[in-house]
């Protein structure tokens, strides 16, 4: 007889949460699940290094109504141009505008694209599209095109950044690769208008992951367990935790309004700026899955992400399980053995949807949730599943004194 531990019981109690249990099959059981991108060429994976690229292939919600997937296939029968992705590039990014509710398609778009900095954002003034280092803004049915008031050089390293109320966006040009520059440097705009607010450069450059507002930025030191906090345009970092003495090195934080932010190590933690906090359990075990285990090159480097309802209400958090295998004389190798996003109603303080990946994504990953918390959208591999999450309707993320979890 198998022992039911403690980390078990909560994980179902967890999926039980969730309106829609599949009896049948143990799975929560999605609103509709379709192969939604078609079966494109695909860009050869190296090592897995695009995986680290979150942006490749990827599912946003424009609005609770509707669902953008977003995807960069590669044609073989073009060379890539050296002067823009716009000339005679083998790469293409590709977008689907989709009901959320029935899957029906709305709208489709494509363009020339560089295969590592292809990015689809959503904000309150439209759709930002970055094809290399070219950037534009697009309205919210994929037409109406405007660029963003900024000359780029088209072999630019540009990473995009919106803040989650959607109201501001940054751009950071990134070091180059071969020069030693030890900065890099930051533009943010109005999403609505274009209109520039702040450009200013930081030394030493922002290397980890950070999470923008529509005041500053927030991240985590580098090589160390300090969340770190700024305005635009400054050169103040403001320490918001320090955790000398955690095991949880780099956590990686997560703005969910301008005054509060996640993140997780043995558990979530939600924490105002101002320094209130409460922490809600996760659980990372997980009953009997039909999932099978991958041991390749890139195993385990997908890693643990967040995504955030634009409303502040609700988060998701994608965890995946891994194992390390050793054998006599041999390297030690990461097997990727499971994955499941749970979805966190901050409002209520507890885990309301829990859903299991399968099967293991072996390509291309990205989860999303809706606006109001009522919807989490999956992408696994060429499969786009949408799921009622249930938490739809009024209310924010903010802690408020004095509040009991």
């Amino acid at each position: 007889m198998r022992l039911v531990t403690a980390g078990m019981l909560g994980f179902l109690a967890c999926v039980l949460a969730g309106s829609l249990f599949s009896q049948s099959t143990g799975l929560i059981a999605p609103t509709w699940s379709q192969d939604i991108v078609p079966d494109l060429g695909r860009v050869p994976i190296r090592g897995g290094s695009l995986l680290l690229d979150s942006n490749r292939d990827g599912i946003a919600f424009v609005s609770d109504e509707r669902l953008l997937v977003y995807a960069v296939d590669h044609g073989a029968g073009e060379l890539s141009s050296r002067r823009s992705p716009e000339v005679s590039s083998p790469f293409r990014l590709h977008v689907w505008l989709l009901d959320a509710e029935s899957a029906r398609m709305q709208a489709y778009r494509e363009w020339g694209t560089r295969v590592h900095d292809s990015a689809v954002q959503v904000t309150s003034g439209g759709v930002l599209v970055k094809t290399g280092g070219i950037v534009r803004l697009y309205s919210s049915d994929l037409t109406e095109e405007r660029n963003l008031p900024l000359a780029l050089d088209a072999n630019a390293r540009v990473k995009t950044s919106v803040s989650v109320s959607g109201r501001t966006i940054m751009l950071d040009r990134l070091p180059a690769k071969s020069l030693n520059t030890l900065s890099d440097h930051f533009d943010v705009f109005d999403a609505s208008t274009l209109t520039s607010r702040y450009s200013w450069s930081q030394s030493p450059p922002l290397f980890g992951a950070y999470s923008i507002s529509d005041k500053g930025i927030v991240t985590s030191t580098s090589g160390g367990n300090k969340i770190v906090s700024t305005e635009f345009g400054s050169s103040k970092w403001t320490v918001l935790r320090d955790d000398s003495q955690s095991t949880c090195m780099m956590p990686r934080p997560t703005l969910v309004t301008d005054e509060s932010l996640v993140w997780h190590c043995k558990d979530l933690i939600v924490s105002t700026t101002g320094g209130e906090q409460y922490t809600l359990p996760i659980v990372r075990d997980s009953p009997d899955s039909v999932q099978t285990a991958i041991c390749e090159p890139y195993a385990g480097r997908v890693g643990d992400q967040t995504a955030v309802a634009s409303g502040g209400r609700s988060v998701a958090l994608s965890l995946v399980n891994i194992r390390v295998e050793k054998h006599l004389l041999t390297e030690a190798r990461v097997c990727f053995t499971g994955m499941h996003v749970a979805v966190y109603d901050l409002t209520l303080r507890k885990c309301v949807l829990t859903v299991v990946v399968d099967p293991l994504p072996r390509n291309d990953y990205d989860f999303a949730i809706s606006p109001d918390g009522s919807k989490l959208a999956i992408l696994d591999d060429r499969k786009v599943s949408v799921f009622s999450a249930g938490t739809g309707g009024a209310g924010d993320g903010n802690l408020r004194p004095g509040a009991q979890p």
